[in-house]
């Protein structure tokens, strides 16, 4: 009988290391696919972001312009709406526009945002506004102003919201 039990020990033995071998086993393809699970979650999770951060091309408006570029328009004569976006009667300004450029002889219109960090620099305190300015240099402009341009020079300054929509009547 030793030797049954000798061959049982062995097979209890040889048992118990397939045992092991197989937990470990388990274990490992365990780890495997967690890790596997957890980087294509992450991966989609950027995929995600990076749709919504898509870039799009650049458009050029060319009818916004800089203080900088008010007197050398393309045009001979034209007008510039000089004011604040961020106001809140801004969508009143632009009401304004529109309606003006739906006429047949309507001149060009150029919008100069006050909000734009170029211009900052010409934005005047309340009634402090220069519209004598003979150079840009000079110009410095109020909550609203109307300028119209003709052959590289000032020809009118308008600064009232009343005055304005007389002159683009």
């Amino acid at each position: 009988m030793a030797k049954k039990e000798k061959i049982k020990m062995q097979n209890s033995e040889n048992e118990d290391i397939v045992k092991r071998f197989l937990i470990l086993l388990v274990v490992i393809v365990v780890i495997v696919l967690g890790i596997y699970f957890v980087s294509k979650s992450l991966v989609n999770r950027r995929n995600s972001e990076a749709k919504t951060n898509d870039i799009t091309a650049g458009v050029i408006n060319y009818d916004i312009a800089t203080v900088g570029t008010l007197l050398n328009r393309p045009y001979n004569e034209y007008y510039v709406m000089v004011y604040n976006s961020e106001d809140t009667e801004a969508v009143f300004y632009s009401s304004l526009i529109t309606n003006y450029q739906k006429k047949q002889e309507a001149l060009k219109i150029y919008f100069c945002d006050l909000s734009n960090l170029l211009n900052s620099s010409y934005v005047a305190a309340e009634g402090e506004s220069n519209p004598k300015a003979s150079t840009i240099d000079e110009l410095k402009f109020g909550k609203i102003t109307l300028i119209k341009v003709k052959k590289g020079k000032i020809n009118n300054y308008i600064e009232t919201v009343e005055a304005i929509k007389d002159a683009l009547q």
